[in-house]
């Protein structure tokens, strides 16, 4: 009976060791798999920034031309998508600091919702660009949908518009057009 006994607690412990283990090497994979796709969005965030420059600084005046870019974006209904592009002009009071005097193009992760955040959004020297052939640089607004609580605790979605481009899980369309100096983009 002791023996049996022996035998039975050495095959439990065991097998609550091997679900340790095998749950360690899990979390280990996931936090990995985690890094892996934290640095392809950062890559795919820089590579956005360097296909809205190139078109822009090369673009003729009077002429229009569409980036696709890829998305930054969960898939799915996951709505919490942080990643925007925003652009300032050298005259603007509220543009990041380390990009005054210049009209900047920028992709950035974080909120948007006023001119102060967008800014601090942006601060990284890394997330702007400048567009050297512009005289100034508009974003057009973009609708994001809302919700807002009635007196009855019920959400009700509203729009608001703000001048962001919000990515999404998919490949987004920037038109960029150059008119009178002007460089303005905008979702298609």
């Amino acid at each position: 009976m002791d023996k049996k006994g022996f035998l039975i607690e050495k095959a439990v412990l065991e097998l609550v060791l091997t679900i340790i283990g095998i749950l360690l090497i899990l979390s280990v994979m996931v936090y990995a798999f985690g890094l892996v796709s934290t640095a392809q969005v950062k890559r795919n965030a820089q590579t956005s920034l360097d296909i809205l420059e190139s078109r822009a600084n090369s673009l003729q005046e009077g002429k229009k031309v569409v980036a696709k870019l890829p998305g930054l974006c969960k898939g799915g209904e996951d709505k919490s998508c942080d990643w925007f592009i925003a652009g300032w002009s050298k005259t603007e009071k509220d543009i990041p600091e380390q990009h005054l005097l210049k009209n900047v193009v920028c992709v950035c992760k974080g909120q948007y919702e006023d001119s102060f955040l967008r800014a601090r959004a942006c601060q990284n020297i890394d997330s702007c660009r400048e567009i050297k052939e512009a005289s100034s640089i508009i974003i057009q607004k973009t609708s994001f949908k809302e919700f807002m609580t009635d007196n009855e605790g019920r959400a009700i979605p509203s729009f608001k518009d703000y001048p962001v481009i919000g990515f999404e899980s998919n490949l987004i369309q920037v038109e960029i057009n150059k008119s009178n100096g002007v460089v303005s983009f905008k979702k298609v």
